[in-house]
């Protein structure tokens, strides 16, 4: 909503449904991209977690004398409890990547639907902008600060 507010536009430019329409497009976008950033930040938290496990769960294992990898891994994994606070972190993470990666896939479909709906109603948005002089300053600004295409589907 950040975007809107210093916007220097004609005043004709915009019905309050298309500054509406467009208000809530630019909130989803952000929305979704927030989401997505926070996805990504949980998996490389997850894998960093993975890779500490493994390498930790290696040195713990080469550091028992006499044991092979047949023997009782799971009373060396029990007996561990850095090994069992990484496997924790880890389950953490694989459940958060996935709860961020079912809303991030919910809001771009909102975020979606949103801009469709504008594309397809464009005509009546901007009625009285016949020669789209005020649509076409509204839908290079949105590309250009938003990364939101109005343009096509």
């Amino acid at each position: 909503m950040t975007g809107m507010k210093q916007w220097n536009i004609h005043p004709d430019a915009l019905t309050n449904v298309s500054k509406v329409m467009l208000e809530e497009m630019i909130a989803r976008k952000e929305k979704w991209e927030k989401l997505n950033k926070a996805k990504n930040h949980w998996s490389l938290f997850t894998l960093l977690s993975l890779g500490l496990f493994l390498l930790f769960g290696a040195q713990v294992l080469r550091g028992s004398s006499g044991l092979h990898f047949s023997s009782n891994f799971l009373s060396i994994l029990v007996g561990n409890t850095i090994l069992l606070l990484l496997i924790l972190l880890f389950i953490v993470g694989i459940v958060q990547v996935k709860l961020l990666s079912k809303k991030a896939t919910k809001a771009e479909i909102e975020f979606e639907a949103l801009r469709e709906e504008c594309i397809e109603r464009s005509s009546e948005l901007w009625e009285k902008d016949q020669s789209w002089q005020h649509r076409e300053s509204v839908f290079t600004y949105m590309k250009t600060e938003h990364d939101i295409n109005l343009y096509h589907k």
